[in-house]
């Protein structure tokens, strides 16, 4: 039975490679690999890996979350809207997956460099795109322009932690070279909340860890004032204060949001339920008439799934952070920098979380859904740390 084990460990790895290459370059076949998986972890379960699954520090937490949101499903003030939930309510499932199977050190590795190589290339590819076509904004193809914002920022997380603890200066350098495709993706998608988090992660990192990526944060202010004064007029309107693109119609969608928010029974109204509790008469104010969400994680939870919902979804963060603080102090001092830079781009994916859930509801998202609890769970396994 050992053997059976190992061999469905192994294939599991090998798709999971797969799944995160192709993460942000196609959805179906993501979702398709997820499923596989799905299905070959739960013969691991059954073949008695149920103990390291329930050992995994968020499997509780995610589970109460699931709950939590079928429930906003099946008990819907309307059911025929809420059923379209049923596609993305599985995917923190990918946590558990993800959790079982990348059991040793060398995977979380493997695992992580592909994800990074991946953002790489979606950055080149997003590059050249802007400059090769007619594109006002750039995107991935998988999703708009914030897909691929939220996407790279993330990647962005986990590079910049392993450059950051690295302590051979030709590899921070080699490393910092796959920053460069990364940053400009970033910065032509024009996406300003992914523009606010990368800020803020180089900040952290070059402040609390490596005073020479505060240089990255630098040339990124040099990049703006440029893109501000010579750049396409996007850029204007969407840093332009006075400019009435500039909120992006979220004041009108807010508004509207904190009034219906009053009447929001403590379960919500059920899930994706902006479709039927937005009131017409706002929706006469907006310009752009497919807006179809409240553009702000929180809000959207409560006013979907309750109040519990989001308690337990900041709960969800709060044990990440703690449980990654703890490893990054524990391998600080350590030879092996990998686990202490894991550790570091986790704590840095979910403060980018939960800034970009400020101003769009990013895990409805399912690319960045799946992205995002891949990350949670790279270095969660019992036996990740062994060799």
């Amino acid at each position: 039975m050992m053997r059976v084990v190992q061999r469905l460990l192994d294939l599991n790895y090998f798709l999971l490679l797969f799944f995160g290459l192709s993460l942000v370059f196609t959805v179906a076949f993501s979702q398709a690999l997820l499923t596989i998986l799905l299905v070959s972890t739960g013969v691991l379960v059954l073949l008695g890996s149920h103990r390291e699954l329930v050992k995994l520090p968020l499997f509780y937490p995610i589970l109460l979350f699931m709950v939590l949101r079928l429930l906003s499903i099946v008990f819907s003030e309307d059911y025929q809207v809420s059923a379209s939930e049923w596609q993305k309510w599985w995917l923190p499932l990918t946590y558990f997956v993800v959790g079982l199977n990348i059991n040793r050190l060398e995977k979380a590795k493997g695992m992580v460099w592909v994800l990074v190589m991946a953002g790489g290339l979606v950055g080149i590819f997003a590059t050249l795109k802007y400059f090769l076509s007619d594109v006002e904004r750039t995107s991935s193809t998988t999703g708009a322009h914030d897909t691929l914002g939220n996407y790279l920022v993330f990647t962005g997380c986990l590079l910049l932690s392993q450059i950051a603890v690295n302590p051979k200066p030709l590899w921070r350098q080699l490393k910092a070279i796959v920053l460069l495709p990364l940053l400009s993706g970033l910065i032509l998608t024009f996406a300003r909340a992914a523009y606010l988090t990368c800020f803020v992660i180089v900040g952290v990192v070059g402040f609390v860890k490596k005073r020479e990526i505060v240089l990255v944060f630098g040339a990124l202010i040099v990049v703006f004032v440029v893109l501000w004064a010579a750049g396409p007029p996007i850029i204007k309107d969407r840093l332009t204060l006075s400019n009435p693109l500039f909120s992006s119609e979220r004041d009108i969608l807010w508004r509207a949001g904190f009034e219906v928010l009053k009447e929001a029974p403590p379960w919500g109204h059920g899930a994706s339920s902006f479709d039927f509790t937005f009131s017409p008469e706002y929706r006469e104010q907006l310009i752009d008439k497919k807006i179809g969400n409240w553009h702000n994680l929180y809000l959207e939870m409560v006013l979907d799934s309750g109040y519990l919902t989001l308690l337990v979804l900041l709960w969800i963060l709060v044990r990440s952070f703690r449980f990654d603080l703890r490893q990054y102090r524990k391998r600080r001092g350590s030879e092996e920098v990998f686990l202490s830079g894991l550790a570091l781009g986790k704590m840095l994916t979910v403060i980018s979380l939960l800034i970009m859930g400020m101003f769009a509801v990013v895990l409805s998202d399912p690319i960045i859904s799946m992205f995002f609890w891949t990350i949670l769970a790279l270095n969660s396994s019992p036996q990740g740390g062994s060799a």
